[in-house]
This record gives structure tokens, sequence and C-alpha cells, in this order.
């Protein structure tokens, strides 16, 4: 006799999973070291309704999962957004104080926005006087480096 779907979806699996996903670790690992296999999560997150599995065949919106996947799918996605939280709000924290590095954070994050291969790069005003200016943002950090090489010397 078959088992039925979700079978290993035990309140301690889930617990074990959740925290492991939560504290980064891809949901696909999480699962495997709990004894749960790829294909098989993958199942219950297609029929969970999550939207990196909708093109999975037997995929169903959010709005017409079945529990208990459409829980578990939900719970995956918030522990998911709470580990890119940590990483990204370091990030935030050094792209404050380093403008080099927040170039590179903003190209990996927003490439078309920012990606220097585009006819038009992007433009930062930049009050110089009394006039405002638009500068790329490159020029922007030259000018900041001139201005800190002036003040300290």
């Amino acid at each position: 006799m078959p088992r039925p779907p979700g079978h290993l979806m035990t309140p301690e699996f889930v617990k074990t999973y959740l925290a492991l996903v939560e504290a980064g670790i891809p949901a696909h690992l999480a699962a495997e070291s709990r004894g749960v296999s790829r294909p098989t999560l993958f199942v219950w997150l297609t029929r969970g309704g999550h939207h990196r599995h909708s093109h999975n065949p037997g995929w169903v919106s959010p709005e017409d999962a079945e529990e208990p996947f459409k829980s578990f799918t939900e719970a995956t996605l918030e522990a998911e957004a709470k580990a890119h939280n940590i990483p990204a709000q370091a990030a935030y924290r050094r792209a404050e104080k380093d403008p080099e590095f927040a170039l590179k954070w903003l190209r990996a994050r927003h490439p078309d926005d920012w990606n220097p291969s585009r006819n038009t790069p992007p433009r930062v005003l930049v009050q110089e006087g009394t006039q405002p200016l638009q500068v790329t943002f490159e020029d922007f950090l030259r000018i900041q480096k001139l201005k800190e090489e002036q003040s300290d010397g």
C-alpha cells in the first residue's frame, strides 16, 4: 500500500527543518539532513504553491494549495526570508561606511539599474558649490576620495 503524501512531515521534522532554514541552510539541504529527499521536499513545496516551483507539474497557486503543504510552504518562505535578513543587514551596515562596497552590492542586487555595461550609467545628484551636478557613481567615488585626500593633506 503506497504511503500518503506528506507522511514524513511530522511536527518534529518541521520544527527542526524550519530552524535549519532560518539559520541559513538551503531548504533542500535542511530537508535531506532530516531524512527527506530533495524530490519529496519539492513535491511538498509544489503542492503548497511555492512560487519557485510554479514550473513543476502539479503546481497549484497558493490560494488553491491544500494542507499541510500550504502551511509548510508558507513557513518555509518565512524562514528563508528571515535567513536573508541577517546578511542583508550586515551588507547594509557595511555599505553605509564603504561606498565601493555599496556600489558592488547594488550591482549584485539590482543589476539592471547599476550595471556598468549599460549605455547610461547610474547618476547621482551632488551639490558642489551653488549648482547641483549629476555625476556617475564612479565619479562620485572619485570626488569623495579627492576630498578625503585634500582634508588629510
